[in-house]
């Protein structure tokens, strides 16, 4: 089974309810974390998931939510003592912050553990295939290089779109897939034409183009949140299927009954 859990849901500015999004996958024994925001060591702990366990970490791209954890995620793993190298995803902008944060905290060598980097590329395509799990990547459509990300296991397929308008290469990427996870800034009269977030009725349109079964909305600001039915209104213009906002310690277990 590949589970999705949401560690966080909300957007830079995180609210009472919800904090800046990252999520943990599971999948055939292995834990795989989307982005590294802050207190994800607690996070993880709260799951059952030491650092030590910990086998790779993904990053969208290098906007401060996505990344302000990363420093301490590899000093708990330098107090926890020796454990197997990190593989680290990311693209090539992405990872020379997270290198550039490492050398200021001064989390290198002694300790710490070895990080092995990889680049996604900026077009996308395969980003590893192991154990029967298999991620690919996209490009997504914001102000930083950024990727969505497909993730594949035994006839399952979940999408995050991560930070993005609705764009052709989310919707190829998630075509067909189990849910969908979509960046939603608010509603359609709130955001400016080129924001850098998609609108609720863009996400239901992706959704629907890409023939998902299911849908949820991700990176809810406060003031999305608080209009939280009129998201989901709008949504459903677009997209019949189930939709519902992600919340904050929500576990998806996939595959799920189709309707």
């Amino acid at each position: 089974m590949l589970t999705l859990e949401v560690l966080g849901s909300g957007s830079g500015l995180p609210s009472a309810r919800r904090d800046t999004t990252a999520l943990l996958v599971r999948a055939g024994g292995t834990a795989t974390l989307v982005d590294c925001p802050g207190a994800v060591v607690h996070k993880l702990a709260r799951r059952g998931v030491g650092v030590e366990a910990l086998e790779r970490v993904l990053v969208t791209h290098e906007h401060v939510d996505h990344v302000y954890g990363w420093p301490h995620l590899v000093h708990a793993m330098g107090v926890y003592g020796p454990r197997p190298p990190l593989a680290v995803y990311a693209l090539g902008a992405a990872i020379a912050t997270l290198r550039a944060m490492l050398e200021l905290h001064g989390l290198t060598g002694g300790r710490y553990p070895e990080i092995r980097w990889h680049e996604i590329a900026d077009a996308g395509g395969e980003v590893f295939a192991q154990d029967g799990l298999r991620v690919r990547a996209a490009p997504a459509r914001h102000t930083r290089p950024t990727v969505a990300l497909r993730f594949e296991w035994a006839g399952t397929a979940f999408v995050h779109s991560s930070d993005t308008r609705a764009c052709a290469e989310v919707i190829e990427l998630a075509r067909g897939a189990d849910l969908l996870l979509h960046d939603c800034g608010g509603r359609r009269d709130q955001l400016e034409p080129q924001a850098p977030h998609a609108s609720a009725q863009e996400a239901g349109e992706v959704a629907a183009a890409a023939g998902v079964a299911e849908l949820r909305l991700i990176h809810l600001s406060p003031a999305a949140e608080q209009d939280e039915g009129a998201l989901l209104l709008e949504v459903r213009e677009a997209f019949a299927g189930p939709v519902a906002a992600a919340f904050d310690g929500e576990i998806i277990r996939l595959p799920r009954p189709r309707p």
